[in-house]
């Protein structure tokens, strides 16, 4: 047993040093190929866009006081797989595991994309739709990739019917977009990154552009946008019981002055007068008056509780770092892609080498 053991170790070195012999006697092609690679990633490289990347960090105080309720127990819970915070935050807020899913939502991409952009390259200030739209170039090997596989497309959209898509893409109620406006969105979507830890409730917004300056405005504009979007979400309740109650304040103070002035017109008539039929007239003003005002009172302290119910349910972002201005670039990081191109050409011309010696020697 163990003589078949060393045979066995024996015979893997005999064949990964007939590899390497293999490797070595056709070294010249595979350097070749390895040039070759690394020309296009030198030209990847050096022809990719421009990208940076601003960044900022937030603190929800409702999900930290949330954990705090949860104490020990949400660690036990954490412990044995059981996630007791989604629970929390349903009763009464979003959920922080769905921040992402709002952040691609159409209804957002559509609010951050037609937010103006100031762009240091420029004086002018535009829409990040604008911008893609009519200003943004896309990098030359990646245009005449596009234009390769777009071309059968075009050719068929020429003989095709015309397109009857009209009007603003972006002011409807109805989402109803182009082939222009839905890769626009997409671009924008994908420029966008928010990710939640888990243990410590951070949110991280990440937002990149061509432009450093256009770069952090739409960061600050997904973080304004995020916000308000949950706040809206977590006051909606609270905010239409508000309104309901303030319109009832309005009319019960309508009706308490109707009945003071009720009153005082029936004083006004009756000015030395004695009568017994007067007197009950008055009496029974005043008492409707003093009805109105205990209804106008109470109505008054459930408006109160209502005002104080919509600060509560309002949640307070505490900004750990607030988004700041690129002083680099993130991309194109071009030492990583010759690195990739490098290894990638390796990988093709050693298992070119030796696939073709296999299949000679077979």
């Amino acid at each position: 047993m163990r003589k078949s053991r060393e045979s066995d170790f024996s015979e893997d070195e005999i064949d990964l040093t007939k590899l390497f012999r293999v490797l070595w006697r056709r070294r010249g092609f595979i350097i070749k190929v390895v040039l070759g690679f690394l020309v296009i990633g030198t030209l990847v490289a050096f022809t990719a866009k421009i990208e940076f990347q601003s960044s900022s960090k937030l603190l929800s105080e409702n999900s930290s006081n949330s954990k705090n309720a949860l104490g020990g127990l949400g660690g036990l819970a954490g412990l044995a797989g059981i996630n007791l915070e989604f629970g929390i935050a349903n009763t009464g807020s979003l959920s922080p595991e769905l921040y992402p899913e709002i952040v691609k939502s159409s209804p957002f991409i559509t609010e951050v994309i037609s937010s103006p952009l100031q762009f240091e390259s420029s004086d002018s200030v535009l829409s990040a739709y604008e911008y893609f739209q009519f200003y943004d170039k896309p990098p030359f090997l990646k245009s005449i990739f596009w234009k390769i596989v777009l071309f059968p497309k075009e050719v068929i959209d020429l003989f095709g019917e015309e397109s009857t898509e009209g009007g603003d893409p972006l002011n409807s109620q109805v989402i109803q977009w182009n082939s222009v406006t839905a890769a626009l969105m997409t671009e924008v979507e994908n420029r966008i990154e928010i990710s939640i830890d888990k243990k410590t409730g951070i949110i991280s917004v990440q937002s990149k552009m061509p432009d450093p300056i256009a770069a952090a405005e739409l960061n600050d504009i997904v973080v304004r946008e995020l916000t308000k979007y949950i706040s809206d979400y977590r006051t909606r309740k609270a905010k239409a019981n508000l309104t309901f109650i303030q319109e009832r304040f309005d009319e019960a103070q309508d009706i308490y002055i109707d009945k003071q002035k009720n009153l005082a017109s029936f004083l006004d008539r009756n000015k030395n007068i004695t009568s017994a039929l007067v007197e009950m007239e008055y009496t029974n003003l005043q008492n409707e008056l003093g009805v109105s005002l205990d209804v106008l009172k109470s109505i008054s302290t459930q408006l109160e509780q209502a005002k104080i119910k919509v600060k509560e349910d309002t949640p307070v972002f505490s900004v750990l770092e607030p988004t700041r201005v690129p002083l680099s670039k993130s991309e194109p990081k071009r030492m990583s892609i010759l690195i990739i191109f490098g290894f990638l050409g390796f990988f093709i011309g050693s298992s070119y080498v030796l696939l073709r010696k296999t299949y000679f020697s077979s």
